[in-house]
């Protein structure tokens, strides 16, 4: 099965043990660092169509960005077109993927109510800014971030939902792992893989965020 149109808000993915590694990016690339501008630019302008696929979660919208940084360190280092030129490109994004139809990637989870289904997802516009309130079709698991986690991730429901988050020491406080997940074609069996912290250019954490929020920083 062909990847799906872009213009769907659920992209599926089929992938072989001939194919190069895949790398699905789940959201929050556009966060609270200091250096989200920079990881957005290379995401969207370098990377390869064929091995990258990029995900939508709930810091790639404007209420987020002007709250938690994005936008006062793009107006900083840039300018206000490209902060509308950033909120543009992610309402383009894709908002889950399924691979294989087996596995089920999303930024945030599951939804608030039951019942929903795959088929509905398709039926989205993702192509505006989400809302600010608040399935699965024989899948085997669910992928998701969202979440700061410890050890960089957790396995949950008897295997069913991995939750990862890849932002090792959080905001240069939490003192959490990050990591990643290999899926090996054709069983998806999933590797985790963990690693931590880097050291960075000196920027306070938060610098770009609301004035409300740095109070917390």
């Amino acid at each position: 099965m062909a990847p799906a149109a872009a213009s769907l808000p659920l992209q599926q993915q089929r992938l072989s043990s001939a194919m190069v590694a895949r790398q699905f990016l789940v959201g929050f690339w556009a966060s609270s660092a200091n250096l989200s501008q920079n990881e957005a630019l290379l995401f969207i302008n370098f990377f390869e169509l064929s091995a990258i696929y990029l995900g939508r979660g709930n810091h790639e919208s404007k209420s987020m960005n002007k709250i938690y940084g994005f936008e006062g360190e793009v107006k900083s280092k840039l300018s206000d077109m490209f902060v509308e030129l950033f909120a543009e490109v992610f309402c383009c994004l894709p908002l889950a993927h399924v691979i294989n139809e087996k596995v089920f990637v999303v930024h945030g989870g599951l939804f608030s109510v039951d019942g929903v289904k795959l088929s509905d997802i398709r039926k989205i516009d993702r192509f505006c800014e989400p809302p600010e309130e608040d399935f699965c079709n024989k899948l085997d698991l669910v992928v998701r971030s969202h979440e700061v986690k410890d050890e960089g991730y957790e396995i949950e429901h008897d295997g069913k939902l991995i939750t990862v988050f890849s932002a090792p020491n959080y905001c240069d406080q939490m003192g959490n792992k990050g990591a990643f997940i290999r899926f090996e074609a054709l069983d998806l069996k999933p590797n985790i893989v963990t690693f931590t912290a880097m050291p960075h250019p000196d920027v306070k954490p938060m610098a770009y965020a609301n004035n409300f929020l740095q109070m917390f920083s």
